[in-house]
């Protein structure tokens, strides 16, 4: 094995986690829009699209995205039906695409 290929892996990581921390980080930003606005009706901010949440959720940032609504003490995006479904079908589409990785042997990727 040479230096370079020991080095993908821990990068690899760095980049989930840089991905599923900024993905945390908008969807706790949605929801302090989503407080503020309830309280100051009269000068509302603008919210970040759902369209947006779940294309970071899309991009790798599922487990950053699942904190983001669960994780905290107020929950965000958890009783919009439409915006689970979608959400629920993109961890269901990695599942899937893990387990067809490791099936086929791809685990070291």
């Amino acid at each position: 094995m040479t230096q370079s290929t020991g080095l993908v892996a821990p990068i690899a990581l760095a980049i989930l986690a840089v991905i599923n921390g900024h993905a945390c980080h908008v969807y706790r930003r949605d929801k302090g829009l989503a407080i503020y606005n309830r309280s100051h009706p009269q000068h509302p901010k603008n919210r970040i699209p759902e369209r947006d949440l779940l294309m970071l959720a899309l991009c790798l940032g599922v487990v950053g995205a699942w904190v983001g609504m669960y994780g905290f003490a107020e929950r965000h995006k958890t009783r919009d039906l439409a915006f689970l479904m979608r959400f629920w079908g993109i961890v269901a589409l990695y599942v899937v695409a893990g387990y067809a990785l490791l099936r086929h042997g791809y685990a070291a990727l």
